[in-house]
């Protein structure tokens, strides 16, 4: 019943919280010279239907993604906020070092500093600005830059694809080996 989905919720996501907070403090997710490790952090917006009483309403919250860990354990957490604000990232990363792979939202820039981390970018986001000017661009005019910078990305997903079920050694060595046919 609707009365009783805010407590199972709560419930449930303590125990999530509990196992979360678990694996942060078991599994490091900091890069080593012998393990270096990427940390992943993605936002995602999702609009909730919050009940409380005979009211409900929907607002607009936040769902953090962190994927990382060394590639034997990977570990993805999810942590909630009703925000966006740097704060966010400055919270969850915080003592975090190594490499920061996330999209260009200026929210992550403070903790950047902060830590002396790496920014790597997202090549699902280059993908999809590439594609949004190949399609700016229209049908009528010749390839141009843009074309070009989706066909090298189009190439690079096609060497991970292949990789996909190789050792990290071989994968390496694959992503070496194919990477340096492409064009610069």
């Amino acid at each position: 019943p609707p009365a009783l989905s805010p407590r199972w919720y709560s419930s449930a996501a303590s125990d999530v919280y509990k196992r979360q907070d678990y694996r942060r403090r078991k599994i490091p997710l900091e890069a080593t010279p012998t393990k270096p490790v990427i940390f992943c952090c993605d936002v995602s917006r999702k609009s909730v239907r919050v009940s409380r009483g005979p009211r409900a309403f929907q607002m607009t919250s936040y769902l953090w993604l962190q994927r990382g860990g060394p590639p034997a354990q990977p570990v993805v957490l999810y942590d909630y906020d009703p925000g966006r604000g740097a704060e966010v990232p400055r919270q969850l990363l915080a003592g975090f070092t190594g490499y920061l792979q996330a999209d260009g939202y200026d929210g992550y820039n403070a903790v950047i500093a902060m830590n002396g981390l790496t920014h790597v970018g997202c090549m699902a986001h280059a993908h999809r600005k590439f594609a949004e000017a190949v399609k700016a661009q229209g049908k009528k005019l010749p390839a141009g830059n843009a074309y070009r910078g989706l066909a090298l990305i189009r190439q690079l997903y096609q060497v991970e694809k292949q990789a996909r079920t190789l050792t990290l050694e071989d994968r390496h060595a694959h992503r070496q080996r194919q990477g340096a046919k492409l064009p610069a």
